[in-house]
């Protein structure tokens, strides 16, 4: 899964709206069949999850409500403490007129996620 969101950021970069679509329906497949256990394993040294990944290398609220709509943890931290919420505020900081960007924020919001993982304790 989490070589599949790097390829879609790569594609994101070099293609229409009908291949970002078709990754978005590709994810969505690939979500079902992975399950929320399937999402939230880790890379081996970041520790990233698919949702990790999906927040930092795209700016596509559908494949993150594909993620997030599985029960994934949206509190899930990472090596470098960060978790999902923090990415896209840190996004949010670099271009705070992205509206894609703040619906992402309202939408993790909304399911409980937290910026600094010493809040959820």
């Amino acid at each position: 899964m989490h070589s599949f969101v790097r390829e879609c950021a790569t594609d994101d970069e070099l293609t229409d709206e009908d291949t970002v679509e078709t990754n978005r329906q590709i994810m969505r497949y690939l979500a079902k069949a992975a399950g929320r256990e399937g999402l939230e394993q880790m890379e081996k040294f970041t520790a990233n999850t698919v949702l990790h990944v999906v927040c930092d290398l795209l700016t596509d609220l559908s494949m993150v409500d594909t993620v997030v709509s599985m029960g994934v943890d949206v509190n899930s931290v990472r090596n470098d403490d960060k978790l999902p919420l923090a990415i896209i505020n840190a996004k949010l900081e670099l271009d705070p007129d992205n509206d894609v960007l703040f619906d992402i924020k309202e939408l993790l919001e909304r399911k409980g996620a937290k910026t600094d993982w010493r809040q959820t304790l």
